[in-house]
């Protein structure tokens, strides 16, 4: 990759980056975040306050749900932003020209959205490490919990990130996109209804590939009973990303100029 091509990339990182700042989507989703996890966190010291119990883990399992669907939902709407919109009003068309083509826009809009939910993945964990002080030193297995969530989060958020761009590529419209957006998202709500009963199958092994938001309930059951999660939860859904980002430029090419 010679030096215009990374110019051209970081170019269109920027600017896409940029623009989720001046539509507000971002500090409202971190302001959204921190909301859930002080209602969470001040719920669960009312509750326990009069046992003299403290916080728990369901306080952390609580936070890092709502925070991962949160996350999760936002991955949606930066690829439905970065592409489907831009595609259908035609704003992506002069940056098809900047030099290198397509590649650069494609990587550069990839490598946005990445940065955007890797930093809002990680706000969870420095705000719940900073928040769960209030009660005392925090352990160290809590922080690796935080951080092991962290990932969770970003690996479902991205995952839906790389495959609501192949759907804007193909279906170059923002309502479609948002359409299946809305789909993925109900069914994911669906399926988590069922995951109890599924702990412990192989439906728990098939289903994480294309809705890693249930890692988070496996997380929590595999670390209360095994002190660990295995690493097939990350796996899965890196292996989907990867098949979703390998599509995703396959598929650029139907994008005109």
């Amino acid at each position: 990759m010679n030096l215009n091509i990374i110019k051209s990339v970081n170019k269109v990182t920027t600017r896409s980056i940029k623009t989720i700042f001046l539509d507000y989507s971002f500090p409202i989703v971190m302001i959204l975040m921190v909301m859930v996890n002080l209602i969470a966190l001040w719920h669960y010291d009312i509750i326990y306050s009069e046992n003299e119990i403290g916080i728990t883990n369901d306080s952390i399992y609580l936070t890092s749900f709502f925070a991962s669907l949160l996350v999760m939902a936002y991955g949606g709407y930066l690829g439905n932003k970065f592409f489907a919109k831009d595609i259908e009003s035609r704003r992506i068309h002069p940056f098809l020209l900047i030099p290198g083509g397509k590649k650069p826009l494609l990587f550069g809009k990839i490598l946005a959205g990445a940065l955007v939910l890797v930093i809002l993945s990680m706000i969870y964990t420095v705000h719940m490490s900073i928040s769960l002080t209030y009660w005392g030193p925090i352990s160290y297995l809590t922080i690796q919990r935080l951080l092991i969530y962290s990932v969770l989060m970003f690996l479902t958020a991205f995952l839906l990130y790389s495959v609501v761009t192949i759907v804007s590529v193909l279906s170059k419209k923002v309502m479609a996109t948002v359409l299946f957006l809305l789909s993925y998202l109900v069914t994911a709500f669906f399926l988590i209804q069922f995951t109890e009963s599924a702990e412990r199958s192989f439906r728990a092994f098939v289903t994480v590939i294309g809705f890693p938001v249930l890692n988070v309930i496996y997380n929590n059951f595999y670390i209360d009973e095994y002190g660990a999660l295995s690493s097939v939860f990350y796996f899965l859904p890196l292996l989907g990303i990867v098949v979703g980002l390998a599509a995703s430029y396959l598929l650029f090419d139907r994008v005109k100029s």
